[in-house]
């Protein structure tokens, strides 16, 4: 199989060639075939693809707060002290060092 370099002058070469310019013609053959000797041989690949674990599947974890924070007084800046619901997903290695 041609490379992309050696596959474009060829075309090139081609073109020129047929609106008579036969010396560009030629320059660009020329080039086409520098890049087909330069080319590596198709002999196949010396590296095989390898398969890669299947992964673990996902854990579910329930991070909500089961104590209530009080609201602030009136006096106090306001803020969001609502409890929050927090739902963490992580793979079960990393559970058992979570806790």
């Amino acid at each position: 199989m041609p490379t992309k370099e050696e596959k474009g002058y060829s075309d090139r070469a081609e073109y020129h060639r047929l609106k008579g310019r036969t010396a560009k013609a030629d320059r660009l053959a020329a080039i086409a075939d520098a890049y087909y000797e330069a080319a590596p041989d198709d002999d196949g690949p010396e590296a095989a693809a390898m398969a890669m674990p299947v992964p673990r599947p996902r854990m579910n974890t329930n991070a909500v707060s089961t104590t209530r924070v009080p609201k602030p007084q009136a006096d106090e800046p306001s803020s969001n002290t609502d409890p929050v619901e927090i739902r963490v997903v992580c793979r079960p290695s990393i559970a058992g060092e979570l806790g």
